[in-house]
């Protein structure tokens, strides 16, 4: 149960392949699609999406894998997991949200508590799973599942073009929150500061407000900015051929492992973000930077600027090496959930 249509994010692309690799496994399924319609439709939808998980919970034996909603409808999917405990069936909630590790909710609180003894939760990294240790100390068999078995393997094919010019990019829903603004004034800091560089926007504006500092960028950085739109497909791939940094200074209280950081290790790009969800382990200790969350954020964007500019190859074999390390783990971890949770009988080895 979990979202596998509407928007394209990482959330609705783990849950489809939890589903493709249930489906080659054999396990006879039913599938509840809760992805939301939308927005004028989208709370009454959602309901009725939930309702009918509530009424295959009940018609239905097996166990339950359930791709946990965030914030508010973290309710939604307290009932599913309440009446699966009812029906005594082993529950197993995928987190994709930050936002009830760094806060601790009354949903998630109660959450944990029905689930707990046959229950497990899979978590995105390290950071989350301590995350939820500490808020609910009634958490157990909580395991480890990175988003990197969901990168397509072509991106590890992507490469650059070697030129003088530091090719910045951002990808997101174009937004404040996601850092979209932080991401221009340190473009414009580091021109201002002599750097021969180049702004790469991407994805679907998401206010007015941000609109106003793209256009701040165009007047400023003039030639220097392409604004791509929304990317897909071969554009997306495109827009990683065409950038050498990623930078990504994100305050979304969601956040948790966005995909677009692990594209971006993957395609050979350096990461520069802020500390939030899981981006910090994502990155390690060589793969890019982690910049501060407040003013000194441009200051540390510039100086990494400084470093990578020393060592362009270096920082791309790095951050490839660093996907590769993740990807790994990625495929032992699926295992472990598997082999312990899903399918021990089963005992599968690839």
């Amino acid at each position: 149960m979990g979202p596998l249509t509407g928007e394209v994010n990482g959330q609705n692309l783990v849950t489809q392949k939890i589903l493709e690799q249930f489906e080659d496994l054999g396990v006879d399924l039913r599938v509840v699609d809760t992805s939301s319609s939308p927005k004028f439709l989208s709370y009454f939808a959602k309901l009725c999406c939930h309702f009918k998980a509530c009424a295959v919970v009940l018609s239905f034996p097996g166990d339950i894998y359930l791709s946990l909603n965030s914030n508010k409808g973290l309710w939604l999917s307290l009932i599913v997991a309440t009446v699966g405990k009812f029906r005594g069936k082993k529950v197993g909630v995928h987190h994709h949200s930050f936002a009830h590790v760094r806060q601790k909710s009354l949903a998630m609180s109660l959450l944990v508590k029905v689930i707990s003894g046959k229950g497990f939760h899979i978590v995105l990294g390290g950071a989350m799973s301590r995350g939820l240790k500490k808020l609910y100390p009634d958490a157990t068999n909580i395991f480890v599942l990175n988003n990197a078995i969901v990168v397509p393997c072509e991106y590890t094919q992507i490469s650059q073009a070697d030129n003088s010019v530091l090719r910045i990019g951002h990808l997101s829903n174009l937004s404040i929150e996601k850092g979209c603004a932080e991401v221009v004034k340190a473009s414009i800091a580091a021109k201002l500061a002599g750097y021969n560089v180049r702004l790469n926007l991407a994805g679907p504006v998401g206010d007015s407000k941000t609109m106003d500092q793209i256009n701040k960028a165009r007047h400023v950085l003039k030639g220097d900015l392409k604004v791509w739109g929304p990317v897909y497909g071969q554009d997306k791939k495109s827009f990683f051929e065409a950038i050498d940094i990623f930078h990504f200074p994100s305050a979304y209280k969601n956040e948790a492992e966005p995909l677009v950081v692990l594209e971006s290790l993957a395609s050979g790009v350096a990461v520069a973000a802020t500390d939030i969800g899981c981006i910090a382990e994502d990155i390690g200790n060589g793969a890019g930077v982690i910049v501060r969350n407040d003013a000194k954020g441009l200051e540390d964007f510039v100086d990494f600027l400084a470093l990578y500019q020393k060592d362009k190859a270096l920082y791309k074999t790095r951050s490839r090496a660093r996907f590769f390390e993740l990807l790994e783990d990625s495929h032992q971890q699926f295992l472990s959930v598997n082999n312990f949770y899903f399918f021990p009988e089963k005992n599968i080895s690839h």
